[in-house]
């Protein structure tokens, strides 16, 4: 697996190119079906996934608001530049296995900050609060 791969999450030789640099759209493997369907011109039925194909073949920089994941650090969103994870409700067994498993959040400035070795959540409080409102905002208050 590369590394950073949840910031160059596309590795096709043909569009590698485009993700050399931390992309400016964040874009998700779940929008690539919907997005070749669109390319061939064929209709799909509503799926989760976004068109995407003006920025894979380079034409635009927009394509979604956000992503939200969930793994053993709890829920994060990746937002623009930035990177929200929250702080970690579960079990306690699982603080300490990984630096981001902590039960205070954490916040990255991701171009400022590729590597996520600064946490800025005491530093942007609003831009906290606004990614926390956003991932209830997703996934329907079911976290």
């Amino acid at each position: 697996m590369r590394p950073h791969a949840d910031k160059y999450p596309f590795s096709s030789k043909k569009f590698f190119i485009k993700f050399l640099e931390p992309p400016r759209s964040v874009f998700s493997p779940i929008d690539l079906l919907t997005s070749l369907a669109s390319l061939v011109g064929q209709p799909l039925p509503k799926e989760d996934g976004e068109n995407a194909i003006d920025v894979l073949l380079g034409k635009s920089q927009t394509c979604r608001k956000a992503i939200v994941w969930e793994g053993i650090a709890g829920l994060a969103v990746r937002a623009g530049e930035w990177k929200y994870i929250t702080p970690l409700k579960g079990n306690a067994e699982h603080r300490g296995k990984r630096t981001d498993n902590s039960p205070q959040p954490k916040l990255y400035h991701l171009t400022a900050d590729r590597a996520e070795n600064h946490n800025l959540a005491e530093q942007h409080l609003e831009k906290v609060t606004d990614l926390a409102v956003m991932i209830e905002a997703i996934i329907g208050g079911s976290a």
